[in-house]
């Protein structure tokens, strides 16, 4: 479908992980259907993978750095959360839990923690 003419859309979101495979991990338990567009290296980054669908993907890289920087969800600039839409997140949190994630404070723990708030879909 091309969507040139239509409305503007998200395309991708590009993160930096410490793990890469970690996160890509996650992204699956939480998001089966997702499935890698490309992958590589570059000059500047060790590792880059594309995770999406036909429309869409999270660009996910890894620049070489070992450590989170010490970011606060809505007190430092940056990304404090990424919404998508599935169509049964109870089953989502489940294969999460199953996964081996655990909720703290009221929120999914993982490489990406407090960047991902998965949503009910509004179409149910």
């Amino acid at each position: 479908m091309d969507r040139i003419d239509k409305e503007p859309y998200l395309e991708h979101v590009n993160i930096t992980s410490t793990d890469v495979d970690a996160t890509l991990r996650f992204l699956k338990t939480a998001m089966p259907g997702l499935e890698i567009r490309g992958e590589g290296t570059g000059e500047l980054c060790k590792r880059w993978v594309h995770l999406g669908t036909a429309s869409s993907y999270i660009a996910v890289e890894d620049r070489g750095f070992r450590e989170a920087s010490p970011h606060i969800t809505y007190q430092h600039p940056g990304v404090s959360h990424v919404g998508f839409v599935v169509q049964d997140s109870d089953s989502v949190i489940e294969r999460l839990r199953e996964g081996g994630l655990r909720r703290r404070e009221s929120q999914l723990r993982a490489p990406l923690q407090e960047a991902l708030l998965l949503l009910r879909s509004r179409r149910q």
